[in-house]
C-alpha cells in the first residue's frame, strides 16, 4: 500500500490514484528540491517509468489546482513545483531559471511584517512565500567573464577613436 500523504490526499479528493500520478508524486516527495516537470520527466525515465512528459504537466496541474503542490519561480520560463509550504524567500534566477528557496525563521520580521499586512486588509493568512528575481552567483560569474572577455577589445576600438587622425601632407 501507497504510504505517501499526496496520494491520499488525491484519493481524499475522489479522484484516482493512478500509476503515473503515483510516479510523478513519489519523484516530488523524495526530491528535496524544487522540480521541473522536465526534471520529472527525466527521473522517471532514469528509473524506467515510462510516462508522456505531457501526462507530467497534466499531473503537476491536478496536484496545484488540489493545493497538494505549488508552482515556485516564473511559468513563462520553466515552472519548478515544490511539496511543503513553509514560510520562505525563492530567490529565482532570471539566466537560468534555477531556483534556491531560504527558509524564514520563525518570528523573523518580515514574516511579521507579512502577517499584520494580511491582517490590516482583513485576509486570514495560512501562508506565504516571497518570490525575489535577480542573477544567481554561477551566471553572475559568466556574465563577468564575458565582459571582461569584451573588455580588451572596446578599450582597442576605444584607443582607436580617441586617437588624432593623421593627414598626409
Amino acid at each position: 500500500m501507497d504510504k505517501s500523504r499526496l496520494t491520499a490526499e488525491l484519493r481524499g479528493a475522489g479522484l484516482r490514484a493512478t500509476a503515473p500520478r503515483r510516479a510523478v508524486i513519489r519523484v516530488l516527495e523524495d526530491a528535496g528540491e524544487h522540480l521541473s516537470a522536465e526534471d520529472i520527466h527525466r527521473a522517471l525515465a532514469e528509473n524506467g517509468v515510462r510516462i508522456d512528459l505531457s501526462s507530467v504537466y497534466r499531473t503537476l496541474a491536478l496536484l496545484v489546482r488540489l493545493g497538494l503542490v505549488r508552482p515556485v519561480g516564473p511559468a513563462e520560463r520553466h515552472g519548478h513545483f515544490e511539496v511543503g509550504h513553509e514560510e520562505q524567500v525563492h530567490l529565482t534566477c532570471a539566466c537560468c531559471g534555477g531556483v534556491i528557496e531560504a527558509a524564514l525563521p520563525r518570528g523573523a520580521q518580515v514574516e511579521r511584517a507579512v502577517t499584520a499586512l494580511a491582517r490590516s486588509r482583513g485576509f486570514g493568512l495560512t501562508e506565504f512565500t516571497i518570490e525575489a528575481n535577480g542573477e544567481c552567483a554561477a551566471c553572475r560569474r559568466r556574465s563577468r567573464k564575458r565582459s571582461e572577455r569584451r573588455a580588451p577589445a572596446r578599450a582597442a576600438v576605444g584607443a582607436a577613436a580617441a586617437s588624432p587622425a593623421r593627414s598626409e601632407e
